[in-house]
């Protein structure tokens, strides 16, 4: 399944694995929060970013030194 989502959309997802790549020409920093089944963020440090790429369930693919300009989040 491949779906392109713009800012500010969203839509019901229907899969146990998700990959969302971005890919852009100028600096980006990718990040993701990780929410309860009520839409609440799970505690503090639930922000996975290149300083914390992994937590349950999500992790950061990033590779800065050959594709400095894309990345993505495996969920």
């Amino acid at each position: 399944m491949s779906a392109l989502l713009l800012q500010g959309q969203s839509g019901d997802l229907d899969t146990d694995t998700l990959i969302v790549t971005v890919d852009n020409q100028a600096g980006i920093d990718l990040a993701a929060l990780l929410l309860t089944t009520a839409g609440t963020v799970t505690r503090s440090h639930a922000v996975i970013s290149a300083g914390q790429p992994r937590g349950p369930g999500i992790e950061l693919l990033w590779d800065r030194d050959s594709r400095p300009d894309a990345g993505g989040i495996n969920l």
